[in-house]
């Protein structure tokens, strides 16, 4: 049996290092990051001397390329980027000052396929998804492709409101990933890197 830690939406790393800090098992842990943004890549050279595997590259449920909504604030640090243009568009229209967005073309992975192709049922995999609303199109792909039956733990957010839905479309969609989450005896826990706690995913 393998243990694996699967990092996606891994931003500069830091889950990696909450994850060494909450796991104490973690270095018997094979850790893979996907991160879509170009400009975060430099963060992981460290990390791959350390043994990581890095993706520079969008989570999502096709192989091929799509454009990324780059957010860029102060000091030029990425933040909020996303693949799913209504996210976008709700942060114009809702954020007083609104960073600028910077489109940009990067590779995608259908991650689903990825992980059936990598991994097996007899492993143990801890999976954390923060990709800023594309978790429900993934999460519902693998749902139906039978992927999220490799996963022992997981982590992340939805992220409700902020992907540019009405509230009650918004809580249904919620409901339905929520639902086949647990029909495969799974629960999304909310991941907080910074402060280094986790807790029981809520609306966000």
């Amino acid at each position: 049996m393998r243990k694996v830690f699967l990092d996606c939406g891994s931003h500069n790393g830091s889950s990696v290092e909450h994850f060494k800090q909450s796991f104490e098992d973690a270095s018997e842990y094979e850790i893979y990051c996907f991160e879509a943004n170009p400009r975060l890549a430099s963060y992981y050279t460290e990390l791959q001397e350390e043994g990581v595997h890095f993706e520079n590259c969008a989570v999502w449920i096709e192989d091929g390329e799509m454009t990324f909504y780059d957010k860029v604030k102060l000091h030029d640090i990425p933040e909020s980027s996303t693949v799913v243009q209504s996210k976008m568009d709700y942060q114009k229209r809702t954020q007083i000052n609104c960073a600028p967005f910077v489109e940009r073309v990067v590779p995608s992975i259908d991650f689903g396929k990825w992980l059936k192709e990598n991994f097996s049922k007899d492993d143990y995999i801890v999976l954390k998804m923060d990709i800023e609303c594309a978790e429900y199109v993934v999460l519902e792909k693998m749902l139906s492709d039978g992927s999220l039956e490799y996963i022992n733990e997981l982590y992340g957010e939805l992220h409700n409101i902020k992907c540019g839905k009405d509230q009650r479309d918004a809580m249904l969609e919620d409901k339905f990933i929520i639902d086949g989450l647990a029909n495969l005896g799974l629960e999304m826990f909310y991941w907080d890197a910074n402060p280094g706690y986790l807790k029981q995913n809520g609306n966000s």
